[in-house]
């Protein structure tokens, strides 16, 4: 995946590369409550990486439809 990211980075295309957490939680609720980051690993307030599908969906959706960080990696964990 590493390699498909530095491919987009010097591409000309118009991309937001998302990555979840560490843990993806198939089943997990949709809580509302995630946070955006850079490509660094980031941790929650509780020193965990995850994030359930359903906020996963939510984040990309939204940012989807603001149309905002173009060109960017960014990851989505929960709060």
């Amino acid at each position: 995946m590493s390699d498909a990211a530095l491919e987009l980075k010097a591409s000309d295309l118009n991309y937001t590369y998302f990555s979840p957490a560490a843990y993806f939680d198939p089943a997990g609720p949709e809580t509302g409550a995630y946070s955006l980051a850079t490509d660094i690993f980031t941790l929650n307030r509780s020193g965990k990486s995850y994030i359930s599908m359903a906020d996963f969906a939510s984040a990309m959706r939204d940012i989807v439809l603001n149309g905002t960080h173009q060109r960017e990696h960014i990851s989505i964990y929960q709060n």
